[in-house]
């Protein structure tokens, strides 16, 4: 089923695209506003077999390549990278294995979803919480997020992300398309948040880490 998952860049990049317009920062709060739409709804990355349930979790896996890049290199980017991946309270790096070359943290996204019935607009927040796993090799790192909840943010309650409720029984209709409903948004957001997060930090890694420069000048010239 991880395999099923896989998508193309060129899927991953419309994507982003799509929800480029919908993701804004605001008091360091990450939002991804839904809307449901068609287009949204019959994603093959939302289709059946697109959520990469083990057992009774959610566990997404990617490796990104790092060509030309030794492993110590690999990691120290990582570092920085889950260091700036969200200000405050948005991630935060709970273990790190020098000798394995090995990060864990914890991350989430905050999303939002609207529905109409009738005449009435409902308007549903909810947050994607996860565990991630970074571990780098010579040339190349591995993603892991795994332990996904989701929390309701009006009663606190939450659900593992695995719940049959959000899977191709229930979330999706007789094509395989998701439905627009309370479990169809949900499944949505739920796969958004560990998509864009692998493909925000994958940009990070991209990135030269640059050490802070400092140069003596003159007060005059200050």
């Amino acid at each position: 089923m991880v395999k099923a998952f896989q998508i193309t860049r060129i899927k991953l990049t419309f994507i982003l695209l799509l929800f480029s317009s919908c993701l804004y920062a605001q008091n360091y709060d990450y939002k991804i506003f839904l809307a449901g739409t068609a287009e949204q709804r019959k994603m093959s990355c939302y289709g059946k077999g697109a959520m990469p349930i083990v057992g009774t979790e959610l566990v997404y896996k990617e490796v990104f390549q790092m060509p030309g890049l030794k492993q110590d290199e690999i990691y120290n980017r990582a570092v920085k990278s889950l260091e700036r991946m969200f200000p405050k309270y948005m991630h935060k790096i709970t273990s790190q294995d020098e000798v394995h070359k090995k990060l864990t943290g914890y991350g989430k996204f905050e999303f939002v979803y609207k529905r109409s019935g009738g005449w009435i607009k409902f308007t549903y927040p909810y947050v994607v919480e996860f565990n991630v796993t970074i571990e780098a090799r010579d040339e190349r790192y591995r993603i892991i997020i795994d332990q996904v909840t989701l929390k309701d943010e009006e009663t606190e309650s939450r659900t593992n992300a695995a719940n049959p409720s959000f899977c191709d029984a229930e979330a999706l209709d007789k094509q395989g398309f998701v439905k627009n409903s309370n479990n169809g948004c949900k499944r949505i957001g739920i796969i958004a948040s560990y998509l864009l997060y692998s493909h925000f930090f994958n940009q990070y890694m991209k990135e030269p880490i640059r050490e802070p420069v400092t140069t003596k000048v003159h007060d005059d010239n200050w």
